[in-house]
């Protein structure tokens, strides 16, 4: 099923626990590509115009706190509210997301995902087919915007794993 045919559909439950698995493992898996990765390497970038490890990371933290954690909130207690979309580039430059530290940042987004899966299996089953409407995209399920943050994970999982190989073959 592709994304945008999924974002209106009901989601059973076993796609549900496989989609929050891959949401659970994700802090986990940023550790690990960092655990034998000097700090200094944290903040490498081999153009101005792809991001660093730490900004991936404070992107993910942002996205959540900001975008998926307010979002899951609206579209379980309000009637069809409108999201508006977040400026990731631009919350990189007006942050200096390159200037942050890895590890606090990489801590504040395993809280906020903590605080997203507790949202998400906290709710009534029937929560996830509500409807809330994304600025830029349209209409939008709760179960919907589970498969982009799974999707979304995947997307910077692997951008930061080709980052990963490229420090280690440049340091």
């Amino acid at each position: 099923m592709s994304l945008r045919q999924g974002v209106l559909n009901l989601m059973g439950p076993e796609e549900l626990e496989e989609i929050l698995a891959i949401l659970r493992s994700t802090s986990e898996r940023l550790r690990q590509m960092a655990a034998d990765l000097s700090p200094e390497s944290y903040t490498w970038k081999p153009s101005p115009d792809v991001w660093s490890l730490v900004e991936n990371v404070c992107h993910l933290r942002d996205i959540e706190i900001e975008g998926y954690n307010v979002r899951m909130e609206r579209i379980a207690t309000e009637d069809t509210p409108i999201l508006p979309d977040i400026d990731g580039t631009k919350l990189a430059t007006d942050r200096q997301y390159n200037q942050q530290d890895f590890g606090v940042a990489l801590d504040a987004f395993e809280s906020a995902r903590a605080k997203s899966i507790e949202l998400v299996t906290g709710y009534p089953e029937a929560t996830l087919s509500r409807v809330g409407t994304f600025e830029d995209f349209g209409d939008m399920t709760l179960a919907g915007m589970l498969e982009v943050m799974c999707d979304h994970d995947k997307g910077h999982l692997a951008d930061m794993e080709k980052l990963r190989k490229q420090i280690i073959a440049t340091h």
